[in-house]
């Protein structure tokens, strides 16, 4: 099948392959209706494909040329609870720091976003400790905006990760990481009240974070795949199919079976203002896993 905008796009075996194990009838039934959509899009976007599709766990990404020969890139991704939020992030932060988004179809959540260099991500640079820095700089900006309506917040983020650290501490055997872990949650509930309504980039590590286009220099580095959250929580299969049975896997609330919240004795003090933005940072290992969920 061909289209005015050229041959029928392939989806990667990667691709086919994730959604049909995590995502059962529902994944297949996007999968089986990603090639259609893709064309639908092509047309009525104006775009003519511009090299081999690529993939991440969810999202096809197909580099297209608009119809005023400006590159970018096609992405079409179910709308998931981890998805949903992606183009009101972007709108809200319109480039700084982050990928530009230069449209959408609410409907499919496919969006047509700006060009980047996919082949240069800060995991390219050698120095561990000049990484880390542009990644904090960059994690900084992106959460001096406020969150928009009906998107997790900061301040949500942060209790949520206050209420799985009594069970992440069941699971750690390493008195270093215990103490690292109660360290960490001491200064997060010092924290927590401060500017609680940001919005929070929740996949920020090296290899989201890339580089320009080579010819739209406009920043060294532009953050990707922000997986900010919203309200919907479950995934939307393509008009005529199945829905998925059963709520969201997103984190859930304690439970009667769950170890109890910390007592105000197993939490340690945190440094002082002073010595707030100071950093442990030791050397990062071979295989880095900064930003990687657990």
């Amino acid at each position: 099948m061909t289209s005015p905008a050229g041959p029928r796009i392939e989806v990667p075996e990667a691709l086919v392959s994730w959604h049909r194990t995590f995502f059962g009838e529902t994944g297949r039934a996007w999968i089986d209706a990603l090639p259609d959509l893709a064309t639908g899009l092509l047309d009525r976007w104006q775009l003519q494909p511009d090299g081999a599709p690529t993939c991440g766990a969810t999202a096809l990404v197909l580099p297209v040329v608009r119809a005023d020969a400006t590159p970018a890139v096609l992405k079409l991704q179910p709308v998931t609870d981890h998805t949903v939020g992606e183009p009101d992030a972007l709108r809200a932060w319109n480039g700084n720091g982050a990928v530009r988004l230069l449209d959408h179809d609410p409907e499919s959540g496919s969006m047509l976003l700006e060009r980047l260099d996919a082949d240069r991500s800060l995991a390219i640079v050698r120095d561990d400790l000049a990484a880390l820095q542009i990644l904090s700089q960059l994690l900084a900006r992106l959460s001096s905006v406020p969150a928009p309506a009906g998107m997790r917040r900061l301040s949500d983020f942060g209790a949520d990760l206050l209420d799985r650290a009594p069970r992440a501490l069941t699971l750690v055997r390493d008195p270093s990481q215990h103490r690292l872990i109660r360290a960490s949650v001491s200064a997060l509930e010092e924290v927590l009240p401060e500017a609680g309504d940001r919005l929070v980039h929740e996949d920020l590590h090296f290899d989201n974070i890339l580089g320009p286009h080579p010819a739209d220099q406009r920043e060294p580095w532009l953050a990707i795949d922000p997986n900010p959250g919203g309200r919907r929580s479950r995934l939307r299969a393509p008009r005529g199919t199945a829905q998925p049975v059963g709520g969201s896997r997103r984190h859930r609330r304690r439970t009667a079976g769950d170890p109890p919240p910390l007592r105000p004795d197993d939490r340690h003090s945190r440094p002082r203002p002073e010595t707030r933005n100071r950093l442990d940072t030791g050397p990062r290992p071979a295989k880095r896993t900064l930003g990687r969920r657990a």
